[in-house]
């Protein structure tokens, strides 16, 4: 369990689709949000208390404290997407999957366009057995992929999001197709490239858990 909270601290900026930089974030029509700094100062605490973890025991007391502290900084800005998505990384960690369809249709409520949330939510439905609500929303996300890459062709994270939703539709053979594909027309790009190997190393519950291509 540490060492999934720790991955999930380390890529949490890839997940959740925002660029920070100081207390600045956009929005879905690229609007300039500023979170509040004691909205901020709450999320941070609770992230410091994560990273801190690591080096005692990670337990129950520890996370229901984070957590804690993630609902007090929604609380203070219902706009601060981190805090929602840093609440699902640890709620991801302890198997709790009915509060984790809670938080993304939270999300999703805010951002519809969150196609990684949709990606995510499909699995949940797969974890707690509900098939058939998971194929729905795979094919959702592959649909609103699609479009989005034909929108923005050259944009190569939604490519490799779309590859790692082929591997968890689909099966990692196909994704490695779909990425050779991308890789004879982006020659050397680093992100392509990590993207092939962790293919090769493919995990379904990490991928959805924060491990995604880094640029």
């Amino acid at each position: 369990m540490k060492t999934k909270l720790i991955l999930c601290i380390i890529v949490i900026s890839l997940t959740i689709y925002i660029t920070e930089c100081c207390n600045l974030k956009k929005d879905n029509v690229n609007h300039v949000i500023k979170i509040k700094k004691e909205c901020i100062s709450i999320n941070d605490s609770a992230m410091l208390m994560l990273s801190q973890s690591q080096y005692g025991e990670t337990n129950k007391l520890i996370l229901d404290t984070v957590l804690q502290l993630f609902n007090k900084a929604i609380s203070c800005d219902t706009n601060f997407f981190s805090a929602y998505y840093n609440k699902l990384m640890v709620l991801g960690s302890l198997k709790r999957y009915n509060d984790e369809i809670i938080v993304i249709n939270k999300i999703l409520a805010l951002r519809k366009n969150d196609l990684v949330m949709y990606v995510k939510k499909g699995f949940i439905f797969e974890q707690i057995g509900q098939l058939d609500s998971a194929k729905i929303i795979y094919s959702i996300a592959e649909k609103e992929y699609t479009n989005k890459i034909k929108e923005y062709p050259n944009n190569i994270e939604l490519k490799t999001e779309k590859i790692m939703l082929t591997a968890i539709k689909d099966s990692k053979e196909e994704a490695r197709i779909e990425l050779e594909r991308y890789i004879k027309e982006y020659p050397g790009n680093t992100m392509l490239l990590t993207c092939k190997e962790m293919l090769n190393n493919f995990d379904k519950e990490k991928v959805l858990n924060g491990e995604l291509p880094t640029r």
